[in-house]
């Protein structure tokens, strides 16, 4: 696996100030140089997706853990809006393409949101640190529910136009993995901890229920 990471982002780095060049200028849709500047594109931010996939949040304060979850959100919404560059150019593969890499760029952020340690100065009992614990994988399972909503409708749009390719079937395999998008939850109460203290005074959690929303 880790070879294979290796080799996906030196390809990635190859094509990377192709892609860049490209985003700078007029691309014509629907020609040589649009299937080359997609291309680049999709080589460049498959780079991006395979370094998200071995990223993690460092155990550490529930501060420590929102600015690393901070920077991870930024980290990826360059990458987000990167992808929105290329269905203009009017090449139907790279334009799938890239509408499978935006959704799995978006499954690895749930993934690292589900799987991040519980914060050092988390006080409270072991059933507050399993609501705390519920709520990470509320988060995450929210914004893959909002994930599969949103690639049913791209395969049905694509479906509708006849239009299948491998990045189609790649969206049809992942979307059978992925829940169902959840009702709204209700408003949950403040957790306090025996102190008094909220489990969430740093605004972890309210940061990744933010973030959830900018998803949509």
């Amino acid at each position: 696996m880790a070879g294979s990471v290796v080799a996906l982002v030196l390809l990635g780095a190859r094509w990377r100030p192709v892609f860049e060049e490209c985003r700078g200028r007029a691309v014509e849709p629907g020609t040589p140089d649009a299937e080359r500047c997609g291309e680049a594109a999709v080589r460049t931010l498959e780079a991006d997706l395979a370094t998200l996939g071995r990223r993690t949040l460092a155990a550490g304060t529930q501060q420590a853990l929102l600015a690393d979850l901070e920077k991870l959100q930024q980290e990826a919404l360059q990458v987000l809006n990167a992808c929105d560059a290329v269905p203009p150019w009017g090449v139907e593969e790279w334009s799938m393409a890239s509408k499978w890499l935006q959704g799995a760029m978006t499954l690895e952020i749930a993934r690292v949101i589900r799987t991040a340690p519980l914060p050092s100065d988390a006080a409270g009992g072991e059933e507050v640190l399993t609501t705390y614990r519920q709520q990470l994988d509320g988060a995450a399972t929210q914004m893959e529910g909002e994930i599969r909503a949103h690639w049913q409708g791209i395969l049905a749009d694509a479906k509708a136009r006849n239009v299948e390719n491998r990045w189609t079937r790649l969206i049809e395999e992942r979307v059978e993995t992925l829940p169902e998008l959840p009702p709204p939850p209700p408003e949950p109460p403040r957790e306090d901890n025996a102190e008094g203290e909220s489990l969430d005074e740093d605004g972890f959690l309210q940061f990744l229920e933010e973030m959830s929303e900018e998803e949509e």
